[in-house]
Order: C-alpha cells, then sequence, then structure tokens
C-alpha cells in the first residue's frame, strides 16, 4: 500500500474517473488518472456525499485552490482505493 498527501496543483473529474496531479508533503510529484465511486471517497474521513463536490470544486471539474487530499493507493493497477479530501474547518 502507497499513500500520498498533499496539494492537487491539476485536476480533472469526468463522470467516472478522475485526473490529478499531486504535490506531495514528501516533495515528489505523483500522478494519477483512476476510476471512482462515492464509495472510494472521504471528506476528512467522514463519507463524502454529492454535496461534497461543492466543498472541493469551485464549479464542477475546477478544484478550489489549495486544495489537499490524502490518496490511497491498494491494488496492483495503481488505482486509487480511497480518496480524502482534507477541507479546512476554517474556512
Amino acid at each position: 500500500m502507497t499513500s500520498w498527501t498533499g496539494t492537487l496543483v491539476f485536476y480533472w473529474r469526468g463522470a467516472s474517473q478522475l485526473g490529478f496531479t499531486i504535490d506531495t508533503d514528501d516533495g515528489t510529484q505523483e500522478s494519477l488518472i483512476t476510476p471512482y465511486s462515492l464509495d472510494k471517497l472521504l471528506i476528512n474521513g467522514e463519507h463524502f456525499t454529492d454535496e461534497d463536490w461543492s466543498r472541493v470544486e469551485s464549479e464542477v471539474g475546477l478544484l478550489k485552490p489549495m486544495t489537499r487530499a490524502r490518496i490511497w493507493l491498494c491494488d496492483n493497477d495503481g488505482n486509487a482505493t480511497l480518496i480524502d479530501w482534507q477541507i479546512s474547518t476554517f474556512l
């Protein structure tokens, strides 16, 4: 299992896939295109719902600035099996 934590610097979302580049806290830059479903998403460790997209995106497919996430890569194909959006609760 591998995990990346950091700030997303590139992002797109389609009907069933997410693509992103993340500047990790470890000083690396990682990119991934992965299938997703709501059951593979969290927000601050809690269940993610359709309404939570507005906490992550300023509009559909456009990520809010300085959005952070932890991505857990858990299968042999390199697919992200879990994405935990790290959203500030102070905004």
